[in-house]
């Protein structure tokens, strides 16, 4: 006991100096000189606090308030056992509640700005956190483990020639760097995710015009034209001048082969493999069709022999090959109101039929399910064409090159908007068509657009779809310009393909027209909610009643519900599945509703922009077809708001 007595005195004895201090405990007593630091530096709000567990100090300041809207806060963490300093900055509300961004649509613009900014940046990076949607601006990790002895020093707070490595240099650089990063971006972040509105930015313009502010230019032409349109042209045709000035609009990606067509004849190896259902996977069945896929041996009908490789190559001869086949449109001009679609003559040539280069490829093949059954029960009406003749009709129009009145080329029977398909060049021993109620056409990776979302719900950006919208755009543009009506557009009915190309299909219930007179009619399967208002026949029994009143505005309809409920997230009619009885008296009465609140809107991006889009899609729904935007103005609002999100974000 006397013993422990004489150490515990002997303890108390010691003298400071004869205790181990740590760099920790050291820094701790110059804490006076560190809040006379961030004074000198006019940060007067700041915040200092330590931790002995982890040993680690930080320091929080508030960089600058910008008005009574929000500010930016810096945290600056000095690691005593890493040895290293780390610095964040973050966007606050006044009471110094960090900003949180939660809308997950806004989360992936920002990510997306943030990717392309942060390539400029050597010193740090801006992020936001998926947890918490807060946005930061993380400084690079200072790593001091050679130089923490001049660093951290009895006198952190000198900064003359002597001491030029101190922790006050260091300090000072990383707050300045910060507080100009954060300043430079700052006005045009909190418009990106909503928190401030572009009226403001021209008084910001002129009360920062001594400061180093990032306020892009002219960000809000896009807008204004988008709005522009919307209000007051969206209805009227187009003119030749403003088809010139948005030329860049319509225009296509460049066509790796110009033979290439919507329909491409082919020839299979064995076509004996096609009908046996060996191999073939049931991808889908509808009310009226059966559809599969399989792996097939064919080739292209071509005129050239040569030894090429894959599709691309050996499609290269088949434009001749293609009118020749049509034994019963051949030598024949179809007008299209003041377009022409002229079929083209070919005179096969025997020797080179004789060479075949036959790829193996996924196909899928379609056929009618009534004809199949019909078949099958030898009642098959032989003077109603099927479905799938009056479908492969409607596309073997579209394949024709089309001309205007001055014989100048529009189209040449190519659209990159709408899926390829086959019809089979192949003869029985009675010289009739082996396949001629079959329809083929490339298999698509992604599938129908609702496997799309469903499969890409977590990543896909406001960018992806305004562009696969941008595309089905241009599908019914180009039908339009060949009078046909699809009349069945709906999310099943889009296929993606790599990089998100999307493709217009299924053309069963497809009409052409030429002015109100119905050339081809295929069938009546209307879909609610897409189907347009004047499609549905005001007499059950009937299906023929409406057709004068079908026109191209119609699928403008369609497209007008596929638009909202793509964008939004929902449908702007509100109805019930198991009773689609009372929205089609509804349709039929014009007596639908049109339901949209703009703060839900307003969450799945820029809200200015989101509004346009919105009001577009709602004019696309309009009771009235002739009071519907033109098609061409609607792919022109949708390519200016991907140019206005490629130069905001």
């Amino acid at each position: 006991m006397q013993k422990e007595d004489d150490m515990e005195l002997e303890f108390k004895l010691m003298e400071l100096n004869d205790v181990e201090e740590t760099e920790f405990d050291k820094f701790m007593l110059n804490r006076p000189l560190i809040e006379k630091h961030f004074e000198e530096l006019n940060f007067k709000h700041f915040d200092i606090t330590q931790n002995e567990e982890t040993k680690q100090w930080q320091l929080t300041i508030t960089l600058e308030q910008f008005s009574n809207k929000f500010l930016a806060l810096c945290t600056t963490t000095i690691n005593f056992l890493r040895k290293r300093i780390d610095c964040k900055s973050f966007i606050a509300k006044p009471d110094g509640q960090l900003i949180q961004v939660k809308e997950k649509y806004l989360q992936r613009l920002l990510a997306r700005y943030f990717c392309r900014i942060n390539n400029s940046l050597r010193f740090g990076c801006f992020c936001i956190e998926n947890e918490t949607g807060q946005i930061q601006l993380k400084l690079n990790s200072v790593m001091i483990s050679e130089h923490w002895t001049e660093l951290i020093c009895l006198h952190p707070m000198q900064s003359d020639g002597q001491n030029q490595g101190s922790l006050s240099s260091l300090l000072k650089v990383l707050h300045f760097t910060s507080h100009y990063a954060i300043g430079y971006h700052i006005y045009r972040l909190m418009h990106l995710i909503n928190k401030l509105s572009y009226k403001v930015f021209p008084f910001l313009e002129q009360k920062l015009q001594d400061q180093y502010r990032k306020i892009p230019p002219q960000f809000d032409i896009y807008l204004q034209r988008i709005n522009e349109i919307i209000q007051n042209k969206c209805t009227t045709p187009i003119t030749e001048d403003e088809t010139r000035q948005f030329q860049q609009h319509f225009n296509y990606p460049k066509q790796t082969n110009s033979s290439f067509k919507i329909m491409n004849f082919i020839k299979f190896s064995n076509p004996d493999q096609v009908d046996n259902g060996d191999g073939y996977e049931l991808i889908g069945e509808g009310g009226f069709s059966i559809v599969k896929k399989g792996q097939l041996a064919f080739t292209l009908a071509s005129n050239s022999g040569a030894g090429k490789s894959e599709l691309e190559d050996i499609s290269a001869q088949t434009k001749g090959n293609q009118a020749s086949n049509i034994k019963e449109n051949n030598q024949t001009k179809v007008e299209v109101e003041e377009h022409s679609v002229r079929q083209i003559q070919y005179v096969p040539n025997k020797e080179q039929e004789d060479v075949q280069a036959f790829i193996k490829r996924t196909i899928v093949i379609k056929k009618d399910k009534d004809r199949e059954k019909d078949k099958q029960n030898e009642k098959a009406d032989k003077k109603q064409p099927s479905r799938i003749i009056l479908e492969k009709k409607i596309l073997d129009i579209l394949s024709q090159p089309l001309y205007d009145n001055q014989r100048r080329l529009i189209f040449n029977g190519y659209c990159p908007y709408i899926a390829q398909f086959y019809k089979a060049d192949t003869i029985d021993k009675n010289n009739m068509p082996l396949f001629n109620e079959h329809l083929f056409m490339e298999f698509y990776q992604h599938t129908s657009l609702d496997n799309f979302r469903s499969k890409f719900q977590t990543t896909q950006s406001l960018n992806t779809r305004l562009y696969i919208l941008f595309q089905i755009a241009h599908a019914l543009r180009y039908l339009s310009y060949y009078g046909v009506i699809h009349n069945d557009l709906k999310p099943g009915n889009i296929l993606i393909a790599k990089h998100y190309n999307a493709k217009l299909t299924d053309f069963g219930e497809a009409m052409y027209k030429k002015g109100d007179q119905v050339i081809i009619q295929g069938g009546d399967g209307r879909t609610l909610p897409f189907a347009a208002p004047e499609s549905l026949s005001e007499e059950s029994n009937n299906s023929q009643v409406n057709q004068p009143k079908i026109d191209h505005k119609s699928d403008i309809f369609s497209f007008g519900i596929l638009m909202y409920e793509f964008l939004f997230e929902q449908y702007p009619i509100d109805f019930k599945k198991s009773n689609l009885a009372n929205l089609q008296e509804r349709y039929k009465n014009k007596t639908y509703q049109i339901r949209s609140n703009i703060d839900f809107i307003k969450t799945f991006g820029p809200k200015h922009l989101m509004k346009c889009l919105r009001n577009l899609a709602i004019k696309c729904l309009h009771h009235e077809p002739q009071n519907r935007p033109n098609i061409e103005w609607i792919i022109i609002c949708l390519k200016e708001g991907l140019m206005y999100l490629e130069k905001m974000y």
